[in-house]
């Protein structure tokens, strides 16, 4: 896992994100390998970041949007994704 979130990690930053929500970056990753990849629900992620489902949530769906983007521009066309919760 650590891997994936490094790659995740380093794909998302190249977004042109500012520096003061690199942070975020982390827990983004760290969502996304979570939910995705190991199955975890959303209660279940905002219990492992002690915060509101809501949080959890929208910290997924930034990282989807950022992970989006940055598969539409180095790779062209349509990055096709999960659909929103």
């Amino acid at each position: 896992m650590p891997q994936i979130l490094a790659c995740l990690y380093v794909l998302l930053s190249t977004s042109g994100v500012k520096k003061e929500h690199t942070e975020n970056l982390k827990y983004h990753c760290t969502v996304l390998v979570l939910h995705h990849l190991h199955n975890y629900s959303i209660p279940e992620i905002a219990a492992i970041f002690d915060c509101p489902a809501g949080t959890a949530k929208s910290r997924l769906h930034h990282a989807r949007k950022l992970l989006k983007a940055q598969l539409q521009q180095r790779y062209g066309g349509m990055a096709i994704l999960p659909d929103p919760l």
